[in-house]
């Protein structure tokens, strides 16, 4: 029912890249055979997130793994311990449950607790169930008022059908729903100890939100003053530490002195304006409302400036 679209998992890793609603990139089927994979590598040990790529024939460190990897998260199939560097997934209860379960009921019902752990996936399981409307109708309900791109949209089509077919969801049990339990899951899993993070400017992150990795690797260039939040190259959104996982630096990665951090955001009463300049940014702050006097004083005083920096020219 779904449309057309390419399987290799690192075309549909892309599309999950769009600044799209978080969902993981590839069904809960496609994660089941990742973790037994990963079981079938790392055995009860828990695996280094560094090197999880190893389990799948990835590249350790690439973006396709700790996407692969967040996807696993996502259905609640692993958990993390430890940050950074030192970061490991390890196997959660239900992940254990389905692979040594010899009864199918068992499995069966795991499959049906981990399909709707996605949050995307739950929602939408909640206004379509399992006969869900024609993908027209979901492409523009995705799209237009839900705000996915047109590729994720269709990827996100693709997840929903074949996840809910794979967890035995798509015979009509309307009753089955994420419950509270669920929900605590989730919000336990993304929860971490900021506290032992280390992000520094001049690291390499991923960004990974609601269990979907959103970027491949970027510099940090800034922190915020209660180190909570951290700047990436190209965006002035700081975004939170707990949400980062620091990785190796990628191979076309420019070396030298790091980009400025962006600036503060100005403070109530306000107005800023930037300008890029091959050498920097240039920031200009004003208040929101001036008189005429102001007005002048100002004006005089960017006078003033302009003929400084005129001095500066080399």
């Amino acid at each position: 029912m779904a449309p057309d679209s390419d399987s290799k998992d690192d075309v549909a890793s892309k599309i999950a890249r769009d600044r799209s609603p978080s969902f993981p990139f590839i069904s809960l089927k496609a994660a089941v055979d990742r973790l037994v994979a990963l079981e079938g590598k790392f055995g009860r040990h828990p695996a280094p997130a560094e090197k999880v790529g190893l389990a799948w024939s990835m590249k350790e460190k690439s973006s396709q793994a700790f996407q692969t990897l967040a996807a696993l998260k996502a259905y609640g199939l692993v958990e993390y311990q430890g940050s950074n560097k030192d970061r490991q997934a390890m196997l959660t209860d239900d992940a254990r449950t389905y692979l040594r379960a010899q009864q199918q009921e068992i499995k069966a019902g795991v499959l049906k607790s981990c399909a709707l752990r996605p949050k995307a996936l739950a929602t939408y399981w909640k206004q379509w169930g399992a006969d869900r409307p024609i993908d027209e109708v979901c492409l523009d309900q995705l799209v237009i008022k839900d705000g996915f791109t047109q590729s994720a949209a269709a990827t996100f089509l693709r997840v929903y059908d074949d996840t809910i077919d794979f967890a035995g969801l798509s015979g009509g049990d309307g009753e089955t729903r994420i419950g509270d339990k669920d929900d605590a899951l989730v919000a336990e899993t993304n929860r971490e100890d900021s506290s032992d993070r280390q992000v520094k400017i001049g690291d390499f992150v991923c960004w990974e939100l609601n269990g979907v990795i959103q970027f491949a690797a970027k510099r940090v260039v800034g922190l915020s003053p209660d180190g909570m939040f951290a700047f990436v190259e190209g965006s002035s959104t700081g975004l939170s530490i707990k949400e980062l996982i620091v990785v190796s630096a990628p191979p076309n990665a420019p070396s030298g002195a790091h980009p400025s951090p962006p600036s503060p955001p100005p403070g109530a009463g306000l107005k800023q304006d930037t300008f890029s300049l091959d050498e920097g940014t240039v920031v200009l702050q004003w208040p929101s409302s001036l008189s005429q006097e102001s007005y002048d004083d100002f004006k005089d005083w960017i006078d003033l400036q302009l003929r400084k920096i005129k001095r500066s020219i080399q």
